[in-house]
């Protein structure tokens, strides 16, 4: 048996659809042709009062079970606004589930922004602002790779966020400039999180700063991921409480001479992941590393060489990364084990484990190797490696493919 709802939507359907169909042919009546709409007309709000005194379980949830349910509802990342996704989706459903969402600033504060948007796209992010009322928001802005082949601006991008740029507390932003990053963390004091042409591939120049834009200190940004081709914008920036730094992309010669110095102003670094492409030169890498000794979590993808003077740092000198506890390496051509290095490995996670000295205790450890490189490992690391899971160290050596812890 088909649900009452059901059978009296279709009806529904039927009722009004001899509403709007031609009137009865001219031999009829005109007496006759009004009965029939009246009929209809009367049959439809019968219909419809029907349908109003169904009580459909869900929407007896309280306002506040609902409204977190809308919120599981929005998409992992910030979309475009859509009447295909929630919100707007849920505003569509009926007069209630509209109200709610509606009244519910947390569905309205976050967006994505496209180059392909232009003004006309204005008054619905404008509508979507006031909805978000006071609410913390999160934005991102995706600019066209070749920015000379489009008339879009940032300026016209960003013109429905102007009375809102203290409400920003996530960005996520493509093929920008340095002076245009500048300019937005500026402009979001209470910024915790952005990222920055973060798949750029390209690199650009950082023009001469202005003198609005010669220094920059963001007090509240807590993580920064960026590309390597916007570097120098950290010479730039003072963060004192960022927690998280993400570089992507090959660390160039210049990142010996800026990393070290922002990271000296960053005093509550805990986190650095320069994990997505090969770090280029182990004193590069040594230099930055020695500017952040509260480290507690490091990433970072190395060639054979650089991987085990890393391991060696760790093992000859306590006073090198102390406070470090988890780290993960990448190498995407595979690491030359050796007798001597095999050693230095076995010393290096066996030293830190154990917290000789003043060091804090390693407590994960992993090397990740393509799978085209993998290969059948020595005994020793496989025994070294065993020894230390059997002590309670979250330890692993070997292709991401195969990893299974």
């Amino acid at each position: 048996m088909k649900p009452k709802n059901i059978i009296l939507r279709r009806r529904l359907a039927y009722v009004e659809s001899q509403l709007t169909t031609e009137p009865l042919p001219s031999r009829h009546s005109p007496r006759l042709q009004e009965e029939r709409q009246r009929r209809l007309t009367q049959e439809k709000i019968t219909i419809q009062r029907s349908l109003n005194s169904i009580i459909y379980p869900i929407l007896t949830l309280p306002v506040e079970i609902t409204t977190e349910i809308f919120l599981h509802c929005l998409p992992d990342y910030a979309v475009s606004p859509s009447g295909t996704v929630a919100p707007m989706l849920l505003g569509r459903i009926c007069r209630q589930w509209s109200n709610i969402a509606c009244s519910t600033p947390r569905l309205w504060a976050h967006f994505v922004a496209h180059f392909w948007q232009g003004p006309r796209f204005e008054p619905l992010l404008r509508e979507w602002l006031r909805r978000a009322r006071t609410a913390p928001l999160s934005l991102a802005l995706l600019l066209p790779f070749n920015r000379s082949a489009h008339s879009t601006s940032l300026a016209t991008l960003t013109l429905p966020f102007t009375d809102h740029w203290a409400q920003i507390t996530s960005f996520r932003g493509s093929s920008l400039t340095p002076v245009e990053c500048l300019d937005l963390l500026a402009r979001a004091p209470n910024l915790t999180h952005c990222e920055l042409n973060k798949n750029a591939t390209n690199s650009y120049l950082l023009p001469s700063p202005s003198p609005s834009t010669s220094r920059l200190l963001h007090a509240r940004l807590q993580h920064l991921e960026l590309a390597n081709s916007l570097l120098l914008v950290l010479d730039l920036l003072t963060a004192p409480a960022l927690h998280s730094l993400k570089i992507t992309g090959r660390l160039q010669p210049v990142a010996a001479t800026v990393l070290p110095s922002f990271l000296e102003r960053a005093l509550k670094l805990r986190t650095f992941d320069a994990s997505s492409f090969d770090v280029a030169g182990t004193g590069i890498l040594c230099d930055v590393l020695r500017a952040i000794p509260l480290l507690n979590s490091l990433r970072l993808a190395l060639h054979s060489t650089a991987s085990f003077e890393l391991l060696h740092l760790l093992n000859e000198s306590p006073a090198f990364l102390p406070r470090i506890q988890n780290i993960t390496l990448s190498s995407f051509y595979g690491l030359h084990w050796t007798d001597s290095s095999i050693q230095t490995f076995a010393d290096a996670v066996t030293s830190r484990w154990e917290a000789r000295s003043t060091a804090t205790q390693l407590l994960e450890f992993k090397i990740l190797m393509d799978p085209v490189y993998d290969r059948i490992l020595d005994d020793r690391i496989s025994a070294c490696v065993s020894r230390l899971e059997e002590q309670g160290m979250r330890i692993y050596v070997g292709s991401e493919r195969h990893r299974i812890k």
